[in-house]
């Protein structure tokens, strides 16, 4: 029961906007999932999609659907729909490289790439920052619920 003039939802409404005693305080989500949308999902799929000619035979015709599931999976998407300090992109490139990574040791794409190679595959430049983050397995989290996917 809310009481009108009740001096401590004053205070609390003073410091606290939104926040009564009667309503507890929403948690913040874990995982900011700000930029997803279908135009970001989009520009994800395209720039994988840059990497269609090293796909391995076996993964050739369910390239696309495989990535459209991995975007939907929940620990996924909170990490690479948010860009972070990233410049030039919407999404985090690093998270969809750490994926890349374990899509090859998964045998998605060709055995024999480097990882020079995939980071001329996506940014046409086999220095770029991206290299690094092809070069490195994906969080545990997302290492594991894709675990789950390939079962």
């Amino acid at each position: 029961m809310k009481v009108p003039n009740d001096p401590l939802n004053t205070i609390l409404k003073a410091f606290l906007p939104g926040d009564t005693a009667e309503s507890p305080p929403k948690a913040r989500p874990v995982g900011k999932v700000e930029n997803n949308t279908p135009e970001v999902r989009e520009e994800i799929l395209s720039y994988v999609g840059r990497l269609r000619v090293y796909v391995s035979d076996d993964w050739k015709t369910r390239y696309t659907r495989m990535w459209e599931d991995i975007l939907a999976l929940d620990v996924v998407a909170s990490e690479v729909y948010n860009p972070g300090k990233q410049q030039g992109t919407d999404f985090n490139r690093n998270r969809v490289a750490n994926i890349i990574h374990y899509l090859r040791d998964k045998g998605v794409y060709k055995s024999n790439l480097s990882v020079s190679d995939l980071a001329v595959g996506l940014e046409g430049d086999a220095n770029h920052s991206v290299r690094g983050a092809l070069g490195k397995a994906p969080e545990e989290s997302i290492e594991s619920r894709l675990n789950r996917y390939f079962e």
